[in-house]
């Protein structure tokens, strides 16, 4: 019988951190959890760190190489090789907020199971010294969808998703050659048309924003993965969002077409009614400003 939860980390030089995740993980006052990790091409310690905390024996652990391919790659490594019912990924620099964090989350299985609208319970993450990243409400829970609660309900900042791995498996992240990232808002927007969430206003994770993380890179990443960019912006417009939220999605998509390789044909005809705001777009890339 599977895990009522996978913990997924996606591991690429951070070594240093990984003893954090993993003490959070071993406090768990339930064990009914496994935690797969996948190395995306580390050249530190983690190969050394990660078998020590197999010896250690606390833990269920899954331990997974492969080449540098992003994490949106070592994301589907692991959606392949869950057993749990749900799956949430605990980034490398993350830990879980207190030792009770599993027992939270796996308590709101049986609502998960008995309604097939849902696919997910959502927490907070926080600070390290304990204030909500983003936008904090004094809602105890918000049933909704990835997109309203951000359009809708106008709350900003990450959140701790943790989906069923049955959905995750619907909606694989695109791998596309010769990129290594890909916004994982790109799946929960696909995913919001068809499901919704269960938000508690629990705080599940605590991060710690570093230097080299994907946070800290975004510029860099536009450029170096603008067609993965490219199909966020121009789904988004498609999407039942506000005239506002469609033309700065439209203006950000023609910022990244500046930077890519696609043919001016192809891009017209996907934006259709939205090409209008090109001249915006090449503005905003010509000035740095995305």
């Amino acid at each position: 019988m599977g895990k009522a939860l996978t913990v997924f980390t996606p591991a690429y030089n951070r070594a240093a951190l990984l003893g954090r995740a993993y003490e959070s993980l071993v406090r768990q006052t339930n064990k009914d959890f496994e935690w797969i990790v996948v190395n995306d091409g580390s050249t530190d310690e983690t190969d050394a760190v990660m078998q020590r905390f197999i010896d250690e024996g606390k833990l269920d652990i899954t331990y997974v190489r492969q080449p540098n391919g992003g994490k949106h790659r070592a994301i589907n490594k692991g959606v392949e090789s869950a057993g749990g019912y749900l799956f949430m990924i605990l980034d490398s620099d993350d830990y879980l907020s207190d030792d009770n964090v599993v027992a939270d989350i796996v308590s709101h299985i049986p609502f998960l199971e008995s309604d097939d609208n849902f696919c997910a319970v959502v927490g907070n993450k926080i600070h390290e010294d304990g204030n909500v990243i983003g936008t904090s409400t004094d809602k105890e829970v918000i049933d909704t969808n990835f997109l309203d609660y951000r359009e809708k309900y106008r709350i900003k900042g990450d959140r701790a998703e943790i989906i069923k791995t049955s959905v995750m498996r619907q909606y694989p992240f695109p791998e596309i050659e010769g990129e290594k990232f890909c916004s994982e808002g790109l799946v929960w927007n696909r995913m919001a048309q068809r499901y919704k969430a269960r938000y508690v206003n629990r705080p599940y994770m605590k991060c710690e924003y570093l230097p080299g993380g994907l946070s800290d890179s975004i510029k860099r990443l536009r450029s170096s993965s603008p067609e993965a960019f490219m199909n966020f912006y121009a789904e988004y417009v498609t999407y039942g969002v506000p005239l506002k939220s469609k033309i700065k999605n439209a203006m950000c998509y023609w910022a990244v077409f500046f930077k890519s390789r696609k043919k001016w044909a192809e891009a017209v005809r996907r934006m259709g009614i939205y090409t209008i705001f090109m001249p915006a777009g090449w503005l905003l890339h010509k000035t740095g400003r995305l």
